[in-house]
């Protein structure tokens, strides 16, 4: 297949075109960094600047026949520093939606009938621990914390790929993720406007010095993450589907607990100071959980089958791409 991924550039993106590249497609690539031309040209993929604002910049990828497109250009709250008190939801929407919007007539106006996007499962947020997500569950978010603009406009973009799918007959896929781990550049995230080291980020250095590790909050706090890795998975999956169309939540089986994270980081990057001994402190609240999202309808009609579920196997061989270096030089 000749694949189209918008946001070549971004951290799935780039894992994103290496998957699909070892699945025997034909890629072609576009993002806004410079610096990721000499890697793409390295691999024989060519890699073009699109703005998707700008639906006149897509004509660039006229020269091209497309089988399917899958997009990963978005607006992130993790990836902005700001005042909360500016008002950015205009950027959001642009950027989500309407960049959304001149893809898709784009991509119908040359006679590609799917475009593979990504949402977040923060239009869920609210459910209380214990939960299982499907599908079908309704939204249930805040409007009033850091993500709210973002969740609205990924709503947003759902209702358009969905319209597209009903008015003119197209198979677009949106898939709900979690955090998505892996070297790249998410040491530090903006939280609440403000950057702040990630947890991971934490566990990673503590491991490599040798020094002890403390989980704050109750040790056996669920988290909902996924291997960036099994991410490009999924989406290579989606792309290759015949019939698949809608939402579909990509998660492993089980949550892993923020106690397993850190023990498998502990285990994974230990040196020549020894691993890591991991202790918890339940007086210091952490950063709290997600509910599970239930991963059977990716898996029975996708054929989605993730390899990195256990998070020995996950931080294994995030230290072995840390030490290979392809990835982490990317995103210096």
């Amino acid at each position: 297949m000749k694949l189209l991924v918008i946001g070549g550039s971004s951290f799935i993106g780039a894992y994103t075109v290496d998957e699909l590249l070892n699945r025997g497609h034909e890629v072609v690539a576009t993002g806004r960094n410079p610096s990721f031309k000499f890697h793409y040209d390295r691999l024989g993929v060519s890699y073009v600047k699109v703005d998707m604002v700008e639906a006149e910049s897509l004509a660039v990828l006229d020269a091209w026949k497309f089988d399917a497109a899958v997009s990963l250009a978005a607006r992130m709250p993790a990836n902005i520093e700001k005042d909360l008190e500016m008002e950015d939801i205009a950027d959001y929407i642009r950027t989500n939606v309407v960049g959304t919007i001149n893809l898709l007539d784009w991509l119908r106006g040359h006679g590609i009938n799917r475009l593979v996007d990504i949402v977040s499962r923060f239009d869920c947020r609210l459910y209380p621990v214990g939960t299982v997500i499907k599908e079908e569950t309704s939204p249930m978010f805040s409007y009033t914390d850091d993500h709210a603009a973002y969740v609205v406009s990924n709503n947003q973009k759902a209702e358009m790929l969905h319209y597209y799918n009903e008015r003119y007959g197209m198979k677009n896929i949106w898939l709900r993720i979690p955090s998505i781990y892996g070297v790249g550049p998410h040491g530090s995230f903006a939280k609440d406007g403000v950057v702040i080291k990630s947890g991971l980020q934490i566990f990673m250095e503590k491991a490599a010095m040798g020094e002890e590790i403390v989980v704050y909050g109750d040790p056996d706090t669920p988290k909902d993450v996924l291997y960036v890795k099994d991410m490009a998975r999924a989406i290579a999956d989606a792309l290759e589907s015949n019939d698949g169309k809608g939402l579909y939540n990509v998660s492993y089986d089980e949550n892993f607990s923020i106690l397993e994270l850190a023990q498998a980081t502990a285990k994974a990057f230990a040196g020549e100071r020894g691993e890591s001994t991991v202790s918890s402190d339940p007086s210091v609240p952490n950063n709290g959980s997600f509910p599970r999202m239930d991963n059977t309808k990716i898996k029975k009609e996708l054929g989605f089958k993730p390899l990195y579920g256990d998070p020995y196997v996950l931080m294994e061989d995030y230290h072995r791409e840390l030490e290979r270096g392809e990835y982490a030089k990317l995103f210096t």
